[in-house]
Order: structure tokens, then C-alpha cells, then sequence
């Protein structure tokens, strides 16, 4: 039997007047401003689905862009079962925000990052593009399982993006989490990882239950001013009377 239970807050932060993350849980799309975390609890799921998502602040309505890509994915949840069909939705949300942008001078140059997990009974997949980030988690250790999309040189510019300009392609990155008794993730933004020292995730992260990690994460965010949204997912996955070999 596997069981998944997230605790997920978003919100616009400290500096921000809008919040341009989305957070999608299961089949819930969450508010787009929460002053606490919400615990969500999935028992033997088929397929259990966690996506954070951050419209690009410097582009038109990128809350747009991000809502858009998480509504697609949970939409797309009965055709999920690897990172492989994530990835296929991830770029179909690109050409069609794409689409839009051409269509619809307002929603020019649109754009989000995005970062999904997926869990099944045999494995965790993990689908992303931007700098949104996938972390695993365990005391004393924190382990980024994505890589950001980010140029080397001093600018930190983003250098791919669901939606944003004509003329650029998308190549979504993959990876395949082999199953434990007992694993637990975060997903998080840029407000969260750019802000918060990393010994205070590592510490965060793994405290006792989820809804206490959610929010020590966000307490740790706005402790260090919150200039960014702040969007995060912490989630338990337990496999009961499973072999794992």
C-alpha cells in the first residue's frame, strides 16, 4: 500500500502585490494567496500528482502562465504514469502558450517555469523546466534532484521556459526515483531556494510532520524578507508491505 500526504502553501510574499505561482496537489489547484499550509492526504493512488509552477515576473501575466500549465496537469492526470507523459503535456502547455501570446498582445512573451513529481506504486518521476526545484529529503541531508535552467554567465537568466518568445523550443528534464519504505520531497520556487540559507532547508525540511516542515519553510521565507512569491510542497510517500529489491 503506498500513501502520500502533502502539506503546500502559496503565497505573493512580503514585496510582491501579486502572486504569479501556482500549486497543484492531486486534483486540487490551490488559492493563489494561503496564509497557512493545507495538508492532502491520497491513500493506494494510481497516480498522485504534485506541481509547483512560477510565471515570470518581468513577462505579462505570468500567474496566467503558471495556473494554465498546473490546471493542464491535472487535467492530464489520468494519462499520467512517467516522466515521459508529463513531459508530452509540458509541451503542449508551451505551443499553446505560445498561441496564446501570438494571438493576444496582452499575453505576449507569457511565460512559467514548472516542476512536477508523480508518484506511483513503482516509482517517482519527476518532470521540470525552469528553476523551480525538486529537493529529497532525510535528516541531516538535502539532495536538489533537478538542475536549474540558468545561464552560466552573471546574468542567471533563465535559459528555457513553458511559453515566453516565439522561435524557442522547450526540452523538458526527466528523472526516475527508485521507491523506499519511506521518502520525502519538496518542491519549491525561486522565493523559497534563492532566500533561505540551505542549512536552514536542510533543517526544515525534515521536521516531524509535513504540515510542521511547510511551515517552518515558510517562517524560515519570510524571515529572510520574502522579497519573491513563495510556493512549496513537502511531501511523505510511504510504501507499506511492498518489495522494493
Amino acid at each position: 500500500m503506498t500513501r502520500v500526504h502533502v502539506a503546500a502553501i502559496t503565497c505573493r510574499g512580503l514585496v510582491r502585490e501579486h502572486n504569479e505561482d501556482s500549486v497543484g496537489v492531486f486534483g486540487w489547484l490551490a488559492p493563489q494567496e494561503m496564509s497557512a499550509p493545507v495538508v492532502l492526504a491520497c491513500k493506494s493512488p494510481d497516480s498522485a500528482l504534485v506541481v509547483v509552477a512560477d510565471g515570470l515576473g518581468g513577462h505579462r501575466a505570468g500567474e496566467v502562465a503558471s495556473r494554465f500549465v498546473v490546471t493542464r496537469l491535472i487535467e492530464a492526470l489520468p494519462e499520467l504514469v512517467d516522466g515521459e507523459s508529463i513531459a508530452r503535456v509540458f509541451e503542449r502547455a508551451h505551443e499553446d502558450l505560445l498561441k496564446s501570446g501570438r494571438d493576444n498582445a496582452d499575453l505576449t512573451g507569457t511565460a512559467t517555469t514548472a516542476t512536477a513529481l508523480l508518484v506511483r506504486r513503482e516509482r517517482v518521476f519527476l518532470c521540470h523546466v525552469g528553476d523551480s526545484r525538486a529537493y529529497y529529503a532525510e535528516p541531516g541531508l538535502i539532495v536538489p534532484l533537478t538542475e536549474d535552467d540558468v545561464a552560466e554567465d552573471a546574468s542567471g537568466a533563465l535559459t528555457q521556459v513553458l511559453g515566453g518568445l516565439p522561435g524557442h523550443g522547450v526540452r523538458p528534464h526527466l528523472r526516475v526515483v527508485e521507491p523506499a519504505e519511506r521518502q520525502r520531497f519538496l518542491l519549491c520556487t525561486d522565493g523559497l531556494h534563492s532566500f533561505v540559507d540551505a542549512d536552514v532547508l536542510r533543517e526544515a525540511a525534515v521536521l516531524d510532520t509535513v504540515h510542521e516542515a511547510a511551515e517552518g519553510l515558510h517562517a524560515a521565507a519570510m524571515a529572510a524578507g520574502a522579497p519573491d512569491n513563495v510556493s512549496l510542497c513537502v511531501v511523505d510517500v510511504w510504501r507499506e508491505g511492498e518489495d522494493h529489491d
